[in-house]
């Protein structure tokens, strides 16, 4: 799984690199396979509201032509990697999820034997 960061304000040290690759390998796991890209943006920013802001938009390409982006803002750059991280794994999962509910039609108690009911 090929991941590439990009960033806006500051330059990321390496530890940080290796923390967003061990982060990603270990959420996506067994489904790494079926990612195609992923495009780590770290944001350095400030906001009237809120003071300094780190944000961390992670956009994932799946094999299926699907893609799965999350944006997370927290005052530490390391938060808002980790809950990034596990918000687009929870995301990319329940894509593939519904991708696999939509395409498998019902196959219960012979309904595939038998022709629907023409209720007139």
């Amino acid at each position: 799984m090929q991941v590439v960061i990009q960033s806006q304000g500051f330059v990321p040290v390496e530890g940080l690199r290796e923390y967003i690759q061990q982060r990603l390998a270990y959420g996506l796991g067994r489904i790494a396979r079926r990612v195609v890209g992923v495009v780590v943006e770290l944001i350095e920013g400030r906001h009237a509201r809120h003071g300094n802001d780190m944000r961390c938009r992670i956009h994932i390409r799946l094999e299926s032509a699907m893609e799965v982006v999350v944006e997370e803002a927290q005052p530490d750059m390391y938060a808002a990697i980790e809950h990034a991280a596990a918000r687009v794994v929870r995301a990319v999962s329940r894509s593939l999820r519904r991708r696999r509910r939509l395409r498998l039609p019902f196959r219960g108690a012979g309904a595939a034997d038998q022709p629907p009911k023409d209720e007139t």
